[in-house]
């Protein structure tokens, strides 16, 4: 499917909780998960898918990532393009 807009995205009822939903869906762990800090393998990796689909799908910015997930700006960068990274290799799709 091809990469929606953030507009196309949000009537579509998308926000970042179940942006959360789909990736916890993925890892087969719960959405709380997600944003408990700590960086085990798994939970980090998907928590940068998370910050992926939320920044460059969804639109969302760094800064509010940063405060909603307790990372910094530089952080929340970093993990963007790691995620970007694993939901390529991986074929991991929002929708």
């Amino acid at each position: 499917m091809p990469r929606a807009a953030g507009c196309e995205l949000k009537q579509l009822g998308y926000d970042l909780k179940r942006v959360q939903g789909r990736v916890a869906e993925i890892y087969g762990m719960d959405e709380k998960e997600l944003s408990t800090p700590g960086r085990q393998k798994r939970r980090a990796e998907a928590r940068s898918v998370v910050l992926y689909w939320g920044e460059r799908e969804l639109g969302l910015s760094g800064t509010m990532l940063a405060k909603r997930f307790g990372m910094s700006q530089p952080g929340v960068a970093y993990a963007v393009k790691r995620g970007e990274r694993i939901a390529e290799e991986k074929g991991y799709r929002l929708l």
